[in-house]
C-alpha cells in the first residue's frame, strides 16, 4: 500500500511538472504572469490548492508552509491564484489520469460508474447559480453539484462536471462528459437519475454499451411507459424505437404502436431532431435501439 500511495504521489508531481513547463499556456497574462520571481510562483499556487482542506486560507497557508516566518499573506495569494485560468486544473486532472491509466477491461470493455453529488461551498449571495437564502430560520449556503464518471476496474475518475445546484441536469452532463471523451469499447452503468432517451442516443453516437436502471415499469412515466413487455418475472426485451418530434395525423397514427414509435415534445430535450418543424416539412426520425430486461 505504502508503494502504491508514493507511486501515485510521483506521477501527481511529474503531472504537476508537466504543467508548469507551459504554464504560460495557463496564464491569464502570459507575457507578464509568473514571469518574475515571487513566494508563490505557478508551481506553489497549484500544489496548494490541491492540498487545502476545511480551514481558512491564513491557517491553510500557515499550515502548508510549515508556518515559516516567511509565509507570504493571504492577499498575496489571492493575487497570485487569480493569474491562472479556468483550463489549469482540468488540464492538470488530464495530465493526471493519463499516468495513473492501467490496462484493466472486462471483456474487452472499460468499465465506467456515473453518479452525481451535493458539495456544500463557503456562502456566497451573490452567486445565484448556487445561493439558497434559507428558509424557516434556516442560514443561507452555497451548494455545488458534481458529476462524474469512474472507472471501476482502473479506480480513476475519467471526467467530472461541477455546476450551481440551481443549474443541475444530472443527464444534460453526462452527455457532455460522454462527447469530449476519446475512449472506446466503453460499458456505462448508471442509476435511474440517468434515464432518458437523449441521454441513451448521444451513448449510441458514440458507439458506447450502456446499463442504466430505469423507472418501476408497472408505475413508470419514463422509457418503459406505454411499452407492451412480456408478461413475466424475467425477460429480455430488445426494442428498437423511431423518435419525432413532429406532431401530425400521421404520426399520431403511427404513435399508436408504442413498441415502434414515439413522439418527444418540444418541452423535452432531444439533441438529434430538429426543435421545431414547419408545417411542410416531412417528419424527421431518429432510430434508438435498446433492451429492457
Amino acid at each position: 500500500m505504502t508503494n502504491s500511495i508514493r507511486s501515485v504521489k510521483r506521477k501527481l508531481d511529474e503531472a504537476i511538472t508537466q504543467l508548469c513547463e507551459v504554464s504560460w499556456m495557463f496564464s491569464k497574462h502570459p507575457d507578464r504572469d509568473f514571469t518574475r520571481t515571487r513566494k508563490l510562483p505557478f508551481r506553489k499556487v497549484i500544489s496548494f490548492l490541491l492540498s487545502m482542506e476545511g480551514g481558512s486560507l491564513t491557517t491553510e497557508m500557515m499550515s502548508h508552509f510549515g508556518y515559516s516566518t516567511d509565509t507570504a499573506s493571504s492577499s498575496a495569494f489571492v493575487q497570485q491564484r487569480s493569474k491562472i485560468n479556468s483550463a489549469a486544473l482540468p488540464s492538470l486532472f488530464d495530465l493526471f489520469v493519463k499516468k495513473t491509466d492501467s490496462n484493466n477491461l472486462y471483456k474487452g470493455l472499460r468499465l465506467l460508474a456515473a453518479d452525481g453529488s451535493d458539495i456544500q461551498i463557503p456562502t456566497n449571495s451573490n452567486d445565484p447559480d448556487s445561493y439558497f437564502p434559507g428558509i424557516n430560520r434556516q442560514a443561507s449556503y452555497n451548494l455545488l453539484h458534481l458529476d462524474a464518471m469512474y472507472d471501476l476496474l482502473r479506480h480513476t475518475y475519467t471526467d467530472a462536471l461541477l455546476v450551481g445546484q440551481r443549474k443541475v441536469n444530472e443527464r444534460n452532463s453526462l452527455c457532455t462528459m460522454i462527447d469530449r471523451s476519446s475512449m472506446e469499447n466503453v460499458l456505462l452503468i448508471a442509476d435511474r437519475g440517468y434515464e432518458g432517451f437523449n441521454l441513451m442516443a448521444h451513448l449510441q453516437e458514440k458507439g458506447w454499451h450502456f446499463l442504466i436502471r430505469i423507472q418501476d415499469i408497472l408505475h413508470s412515466r419514463g422509457i418503459a411507459a406505454g411499452l407492451r413487455l412480456p408478461n413475466m418475472d424475467e425477460f429480455d426485451a430488445p426494442i428498437t424505437l423511431f423518435l419525432t418530434t413532429k406532431s401530425t395525423n400521421k404520426v399520431k397514427q403511427l404513435c399508436e404502436d408504442r413498441n415502434k414509435y414515439r413522439y418527444i415534445p418540444s418541452t423535452v430535450t432531444f439533441d438529434y431532431l430538429p426543435k421545431t418543424n414547419r408545417i411542410h416539412d416531412p417528419a424527421a426520425f431518429y432510430e434508438l435501439r435498446f433492451r429492457i430486461v
